[in-house]
């Protein structure tokens, strides 16, 4: 695989599919390791040729063995999750201090956290993500509403989302804990 030469020292792309977010990534990473828990789309992807390695697993069992990164994303996959605290706990602790950690989600208007859609689709309320994240202690740098795809002619609302484990966030965390 080619290395990328600046930006992140080892970044981690969950639900990588057949590689169309590491086609992205590769030249901003150093490391960059795909993580799917289909055994065809991980095929699939290493036929790209754009990651260092590929691991087939549950993406948070993996996060919980990963070690560290300085990147983490999950384009796309948060849909095929119901609830994101636990999620959100095991990204945070396989990131690095001031690490970034980038999700789509399908966005719902609604007082429920989630919702199951007929898509068997996992949409999440905009309230409940955004605190969920700054629970777990995750600075938002940037929250947007954006159209993901297109899917029956219509187009589907998404929620882009970039985030940060902040440097001092352990110290934080202990003091308030």
């Amino acid at each position: 695989a080619r290395r990328g030469t600046a930006g992140f020292a080892r970044a981690i792309d969950l639900g990588c599919g057949t590689g169309l977010m590491g086609e992205r990534l590769r030249q901003m990473t150093a490391e960059l390791i795909g993580v799917d828990l289909s055994v065809g789309m991980l095929t699939e992807c290493g036929r790209r040729g754009v990651y260092d390695r590929l691991e087939q697993a549950e993406i948070a069992a993996y996060l919980d063995v990963a070690g560290t990164a300085d990147l983490i994303t999950a384009a796309d996959v948060f849909a095929y999750c119901g609830a994101l605290p636990p999620l959100l706990a095991a990204a945070w602790r396989a990131l690095a201090p001031g690490g970034l950690f980038a999700f789509s989600l399908e966005k719902f208007e609604g007082d429920a956290d989630c919702v199951l859609r007929a898509s068997l689709r996992y949409a999440h309320s905009f309230g409940a993500t955004r605190a969920a994240l700054v629970e777990q202690g995750f600075e938002v740098i940037a929250f947007d509403a954006q159209p993901l795809r297109t899917a029956a002619g219509a187009p589907v609302t998404g929620l882009l989302v970039v985030s940060s484990r902040p440097v001092n966030a352990a110290a934080t965390r202990l003091c308030e804990g």
